[in-house]
């Protein structure tokens, strides 16, 4: 059986950002307490597709993390609402990997 995991990880030390964020996309979820900078989110909805109510409503540094055991794993950066680059390694059937930088992040 494989692990599979879908987070976002806002880049803060006050966890009621995190709230105000998901109040700001209109989203329910569970919010972790604040660890090392940062402040983890797990919002209702699709999970391993990037969730735009989220990340529109977005003003801050907020990183999508998903894994997969045993077939992948990715994450997405944005600056506000914006993808500022996006990771994605996979390794089923054969290694894969994609990286993809904005070019406004220049």
């Amino acid at each position: 059986m494989s692990e599979f995991s879908d987070s976002y990880h806002l880049r803060t030390d006050d966890t009621a950002k995190g709230r105000a964020l998901l109040r700001r996309a209109g989203l329910e979820g569970y919010i972790h307490p604040a660890a090392q900078g940062w402040v983890s989110i797990c919002p209702e909805g699709m999970p391993f597709e990037p969730n735009m109510q989220l990340i529109d409503a977005n003003t801050g540094v907020l990183v999508h993390y998903v894994f997969g055991e045993h077939h992948a794993w990715g994450c997405e950066i944005y600056q506000g609402p914006e993808l500022i680059t996006r990771h994605e390694v996979s390794w089923d059937p054969e290694l894969a990997v994609l990286h993809t930088l904005s070019p406004s992040a220049f």
